[in-house]
């Protein structure tokens, strides 16, 4: 009996339990019943109208200075003075470095000896000339005189009156004249070629000498324009040679920014600048650029255009940039027609918009229906604020679609879930 209590009992406490468990789950409060509601999202919109806008490219512009000096060393020497620093702005004939003038006044020195020499060499030849002249007189009178002397001999020696050593010595003495005058009109006439090459020598020490000259005025190195120092290569004390470059100077006024323009719309530029049609660009601060040329050669990225400001001046915000360094650049292009132009918030994939609807008549006056539009993208759009650099202006994006017309608002408030029929409601 012991033993079957010791297994019936477990069995009815298990059994009871149970039952009070599920007594409990059948009598448990009940939760009332949310009824399911559609959630209303609040959204912006934007009312789109067509307009005859300009699209634009963005560019990345270097901002480079074509006025630019790169002094060299005119011969090899030692720089004796630096004066200058980079970031320096220096005025024109300000004295910006000096190299030592013991590396030039030497030479300078040796150049004219040389050159004296040759004048005193050119003189005495003229004095030579005019002494030979004189000879050849003189000459020319003791021949006569030997040639009378010989036909006297002749003559006696016919008679048999003088021997024929006396003749033989007479007839001597004219060759011997004859042989002088020879030389000496050799002599003069070697005159003019003999001047021309002492004149040819004079000519290249006259030459060595002058570039000596120069050569010592440009170790003193003077600021050919107002400019800015970008580059100092050397410092006092500094052996350079032929050529070494000292210093760089770049004239601030004249800096302009240089960007590639891309192939496909290099036929469209080329068109507005042979048309003599102004094109502008604008930098992020709102600046607006010309369009000044295009570079003589191209390169497979495409072609380098140059942009300016119309007016530079002390007051121009160009003045306080420096050459190197990078801007974004908005190159405005005209579009055939008009178009529609909206925030980039408001596209979808790559050519989605929608457009707010009511199709129910039974919505609110703020509730609408989200419906999506297929839109052509033609571009991008940028309008540029001068009166406010610090407001930074949204760029936005311009397209054209045969389904939307004037007045229609677009959707501009990003909704990562947005679906067709979806119900939205204005902001007030």
């Amino acid at each position: 009996m012991k033993k079957w209590l010791k297994i019936i009992l477990p069995v009815l406490i298990i059994s009871a339990s149970l039952s009070v468990v599920w007594n409990l789950y059948q009598h448990r409060p009940q939760q009332a019943q949310v009824a399911a509601r559609q959630n209303i999202w609040q959204v912006n919109a934007y009312i789109i109208t067509r307009e005859s806008l300009q699209s634009y490219i963005t560019l990345y512009a270097k901002l480079e200075s074509p006025d630019t000096y790169q002094a060299a060393a005119p011969a090899f020497g030692r720089i004796k003075t630096i004066l200058i620093r980079e970031g320096l702005y220096v005025h024109q004939g300000d004295l910006l470095a000096v190299m030592d003038e013991d590396d030039f006044l030497p030479k300078i020195n040796v150049l004219k000896a040389r050159l004296a020499a040759i004048n005193a060499q050119i003189e005495k030849a003229y004095i030579s000339n005019k002494a030979d002249k004189r000879s050849l007189a003189q000459q020319k009178t003791l021949l006569t005189l030997s040639k009378n002397a010989l036909r006297r001999a002749s003559n006696i020696q016919k008679k048999q009156l003088a021997s024929v050593a006396e003749t033989e010595q007479a007839q001597k003495l004219v060759l011997q004249q004859q042989l002088s005058i020879n030389a000496l009109r050799f002599k003069l006439d070697a005159f003019a070629l003999q001047i021309k090459e002492l004149n040819a020598n004079k000519q290249q020490a006259e030459n060595d000498l002058r570039q000596a000259q120069i050569a010592y005025q440009r170790s003193r190195f003077i600021a050919p324009f107002n400019g800015i120092i970008s580059k100092v290569n050397v410092a006092s004390g500094d052996q350079v040679n032929t050529g070494s470059p000292i210093f760089r100077l770049y004239r601030p006024d004249t800096l302009e920014y240089r960007a590639t323009i891309p192939f496909f719309l290099q036929p469209r530029i080329r068109q507005s600048l042979v048309q003599q049609q102004s094109l502008y660009a604008y930098l992020d601060s709102g600046q607006k650029l010309r369009l000044r040329r295009l570079a003589g050669l191209a390169s497979p990225s495409g072609i380098d255009a140059f942009f300016s400001y119309d007016n530079t001046s002390k007051n121009n915000p160009m003045v306080s940039e420096h050459p190197g360094s990078l801007h974004h650049l908005r190159l405005m292009l005209s579009l055939q027609k008009p178009v529609f132009k909206i925030p980039y918030s408001a596209i979808y994939g790559k050519d989605t918009v929608y457009q707010l609807t009511k199709p129910v008549p039974t919505l609110a006056d703020e509730e609408y229906i989200l419906q999506s539009v297929k839109v052509r993208i033609v571009g991008d759009y940028f309008q540029p604020d001068v009166a406010a650099i610090d407001k930074p202006q949204e760029a936005m994006v311009l397209f054209d679609s045969d389904d939307l017309s004037d007045g229609a608002q677009i959707l501009i408030t990003h909704l990562p879930d947005a679906i067709n029929g979806m119900r939205v409601k204005l902001l007030q």
